[in-house]
């Protein structure tokens, strides 16, 4: 395996793991109303979403009308 592919897939499993934590912040916080817990949830929401951005920008091909019903995308968790 090359040094390229190692770091891909480290990278991978990194952001994925982040995506994790974070749907865990976000469903499992009881307290939604108060500053700080919205100060918390903006920042797991946000993490979140640059998690996503990084994947589809490493993983991803651009997004082309004639082949997107065949081309994959990235796998999304919600748990």
């Amino acid at each position: 395996m090359s040094v390229v592919v190692s770091i891909q897939i480290k990278n991978y499993s990194t952001l994925y793991s982040a995506i994790k934590d974070c749907n865990i912040i976000i469903g499992e916080m009881e307290d939604t109303e108060s500053e700080m817990a919205k100060n918390i949830l903006g920042t797991a929401w946000s993490l979140r979403s640059i998690c996503y951005y990084n994947l589809l920008q490493s993983f991803c091909e651009p997004y082309q009308p004639e082949t997107a019903t065949e081309t994959l995308g990235l796998p999304l968790v919600d748990e």
